[in-house]
């Protein structure tokens, strides 16, 4: 049989596309490596708790029916209603450096009054830069957008370092693949997505997501083979395709599949490979950043000690570092999110629970596993990143109940990123566009970035090419 399109992952991204491409009638296979979906957005379960693979929180936060904002337009093309997602918004989030604290939440007025208050001759600048990003489209990523970097856009309003700083941090945990700067149309749509928009979780956490969009992925008649890994994307010479085409999707079973286009999930350098280019571990394309969290249930919430953020991003130097790292663990600088800290009703309380985020270095912990120390490793960086929370908060953890960490071999274990690179490529491609005329790229190498964003760029990507 030949698809009309074969998606490759069931990550959100794979799932959105799967949902717009078999609700116009496209004959669509999506293959999945593991046996449970979501990709970097992932659950699984131990101890009997639920635990979610990436999930902090998602950003594009907007009140049912706001028009022109990205969750609205998402929504209304996966025909998903907003009550079906069953989202609770933050309470309020803070960026905490040594030197100053800025709170942030769901209403941007909120961060232009912290800004007020703690820098106030940059509240001018601030407005300038508001109403010049405002003029951009975040839906048009990377097109007409100035050559320049995210750190000299912002010094074009703002005289502070300190703040230029601090504006950056959750931007850049939230969705950058480069070191220490970002570019421009990344830091647009993070902007937006999060300062002008904001926060929110699902209340059951995402595998009420992914159930959601298996579901309507199911009733529209899409096909979902799990546990099929993608072993090559081989080209048409020899096969039914044309040169210049995709011509089988080879599987590890040995099983060979046809499709007249075929969307990628994996990545551009993983594509890429599968397509046989042997792309190095120096290539440009290839990510560097990586990440290690801890997830500790606590036995009373942090709340009950003051602490009331649903999310604090801190950095414990000046300037803010944010480069791969050359250790188990970077606690120069991270996210600290509080999940029962999100405004959730009185009968769905979430058990007490933090979650902490550092920089990794994929190579040491490729090392620890390989010395037999990988076990000792995890408990040890787990209590490292616990007691950073207790000093960036000010609180204590107390007793915790049951823990676990995820580390870059977990990573790249579960979703092929090559050294457990969330973000992926550091170059992305907002065309989708591969060497081969019927594959193209959707996902965080696209160019769309944070949950919501990678659901758009299935999206988009589909509309584009699926059913142009």
């Amino acid at each position: 049989m030949t698809y009309d399109a074969v998606i490759i992952g069931a990550g959100l991204s794979g799932l959105a596309a799967g949902i717009r491409l078999s609700h116009f009638g496209k004959s669509v296979c999506i293959l999945e490596s593991h046996t449970v979906a979501g990709g970097l957005n992932s659950y699984y379960q131990r101890s009997g708790r639920m635990l979610d693979v990436g999930l902090h929180a998602m950003t594009n936060i907007v009140a049912e029916g706001t028009r022109a904002a990205a969750l609205t337009r998402l929504l209304r093309q996966l025909r998903i209603r907003y009550d079906e997602l069953g989202l609770v918004p933050q309470s309020t989030s803070r960026i905490a450096f040594p030197q100053a604290s800025v709170g942030f939440s769901n209403d941007p007025a909120f961060l232009r009054e912290e800004i007020a208050r703690v820098f106030p001759a940059q509240v001018d600048g601030f407005d300038k830069m508001r109403t010049d990003l405002a003029r951009f489209d975040e839906a048009a990523v990377g097109s007409e957008i100035e050559a320049i970097s995210a750190r000299q856009y912002i010094d074009k309003f703002l005289t502070e370092p300190l703040l230029r700083e601090m504006l950056l941090c959750p931007l850049m945990y939230y969705g950058n693949a480069g070191e220490d700067d970002m570019a421009l149309f990344s830091f647009i749509i993070m902007w937006k997505s999060i300062y002008e928009t904001g926060f929110g979780r699902p209340v059951q956490g995402m595998k009420h997501v992914i159930e959601l969009l298996l579901k309507k992925y199911e009733e529209n008649g899409g096909e979902l083979k799990m546990g099929e890994r993608v072993s090559a994307l081989r080209t048409g010479s020899g096969t039914s395709g044309e040169i210049g085409e995709i011509g089988e999707i080879v599987l590890e079973s040995g099983q060979t599949i046809q499709a007249k286009q075929i969307f990628s999930s994996a990545g551009m350098v993983e594509t890429l490979r599968l397509c046989g280019h042997d792309v190095g571990e120096a290539d440009e394309r290839v990510g560097r950043l990586s990440f290690v969290e801890s997830i500790a249930f606590l036995e009373k919430p942090l709340s009950a000690q003051g602490v009331n953020e649903s999310i604090i991003f801190f950095s414990q130097t000046m300037p803010f570092v944010y480069r791969r790292a050359e250790e188990l663990a970077d606690l120069r600088s991270g996210v600290i999110c509080i999940p029962d800290n999100f405004r959730t009703g009185e009968n769905e309380a979430l058990e007490p629970c933090l979650r902490v985020t550092a920089r990794a270095s994929a190579q040491k912990w490729d090392q620890s596993f390989a010395s037999g120390q990988y076990k000792e490793d995890k408990k040890t960086v787990s209590g490292q990143l616990q007691q950073v929370a207790e000093t960036i908060t000010g609180a204590s953890c107390g007793m915790v109940l049951y823990e676990d960490l995820f580390t870059p071999r977990t990573i790249r274990r579960y979703t092929g990123k090559l050294a457990g690179a969330i973000y992926g490529s550091p170059v992305k491609q907002p065309d989708g566009t591969t060497p081969w005329n019927n594959l193209f790229v959707i996902g965080t190498d696209q160019g769309y970035l944070g949950i919501v964003g990678s659901m758009l760029s299935g999206i988009s990507m589909a509309n584009r090419y699926g059913l142009s």
